[in-house]
């Protein structure tokens, strides 16, 4: 008799949601709507430019090269803040943000986030704790200067300009009961009541933040709560002052940020859709300044552009041998066909 396949691990990337087995079952061919308005670039030319470099169209290296010698020349901002600079891999963005942090005077103070998980009946913690919040945007530690540049990871006061994303500079602390008479003028119900929450927990005289935004504001900025969910296994729920250095971030970081200044190195990607994600952050191109690129553009992945309808149907491999391993223990590779009779979901028909 054969082994049972292995028990899924949470953390394991399968691939695509698209490749999921439950992918086709859910979205019929006939209930794929892809969504086409930008909204971040207003200047049609600078958006038909970056769409270009996300699809990988032809002549695509010539089109970055373009923009690539349009763009670098130093942008500057308001207030002293310095354009966020974006780099693809972490070491770089640690570096950077440390040195900066640590050429500024004075000490620095600490915020540690309290992280609580509940598990679901019936789950052994096979991770330790910490991992299942490893990918939450608010670190489990923050060291904060006055001076620091910062940036804000919730959206607090979208009419006022206080987004996922806005740009400050760190201009002293105050204590959280300020903050939050303060706060009571643009914050929703739901998010007074959660901070007011928090604030009992929390110990009596603690102080948070001031940060000066780009915009000229300065605002008190009280702990929140971030989520996550890994389904079936454990909700995770991590409570922290909303902010991070913002000197540098990772293109991974970056992702849903809409920046008003972006320097952007080029240099050492090594996934599908980098390129495209650091340089759309910013919102136009009088914003974006690229500051290194080495001649290279990671192509496109192939099995995303079979799914867009952008090439020729593969078999797509990508996820499969991992997908069969976990499912029949076997590394098989099946057809077209085979796969959609499996009911796997993985195969792409356009």
């Amino acid at each position: 008799m054969a082994d049972p396949p292995p028990q899924r691990d949470a953390f394991t990337n399968y691939g695509y949601a698209f490749q999921a087995p439950s992918w086709r079952q859910v979205f019929s061919e006939g209930n794929h709507i892809v969504l086409t308005r930008i909204f971040r670039q207003s200047d049609e030319s600078f958006a038909s430019v970056l769409n270009s470099i996300r699809l990988g169209e032809e002549g695509v290296k010539q089109i970055t090269a373009r923009l690539v010698a349009e763009c670098s020349r130093e942008v500057t901002c308001a207030e002293g803040i310095k354009p966020t600079q974006i780099f693809a891999r972490n070491a770089d963005v640690d570096r950077i943000n440390m040195a900066e942090l640590a050429a500024l005077p004075g000490d620095a103070v600490q915020f540690r986030s309290v992280d609580e998980y509940a598990f679901k009946a019936g789950v052994e913690e096979s991770k330790t704790q910490k991992d299942f919040l490893r990918d939450c945007i608010a670190a489990h530690d923050i060291s904060l200067k006055e001076g620091a540049q910062v940036m804000l990871l919730k959206n607090l006061d979208p009419m006022g300009g206080l987004v996922n994303g806005s740009r400050g500079v760190v201009t002293g602390y105050v204590h959280a009961s300020l903050a939050l008479a303060a706060a009571c003028a643009f914050l929703t119900p739901t998010q007074l009541a959660e901070a007011t929450s928090v604030l009992a927990k929390g110990p009596p005289g603690f102080k948070v933040p001031v940060v000066r935004f780009v915009s000229g504001k300065e605002f008190g900025i009280l702990p929140a709560i971030f989520r996550h969910d890994v389904p079936g296994v454990v909700e995770c729920k991590r409570t922290q002052i909303p902010l991070k250095l913002a000197w540098t971030i990772t293109i991974h970081k970056s992702q849903g940020l809409t920046l008003e200044a972006a320097q952007v190195s080029l240099v050492g990607m090594f996934a599908p859709g980098q390129a495209y994600v650091a340089l759309s952050r910013a919102r136009s191109k009088e914003g974006l300044e690229i500051v290194g690129w080495d001649n290279k553009i990671v192509p496109v992945n192939k099995v995303v552009a079979a799914f867009y309808g952008l090439g020729p149907p593969p078999l797509v491999r990508e996820g499969w041998v991992t997908f069969c391993k976990w499912r029949w223990g076997s590394e098989e590779e099946l057809t077209a066909e085979q796969m959609m009779n499996a009911g796997s979901g993985i195969c792409v028909r356009l």
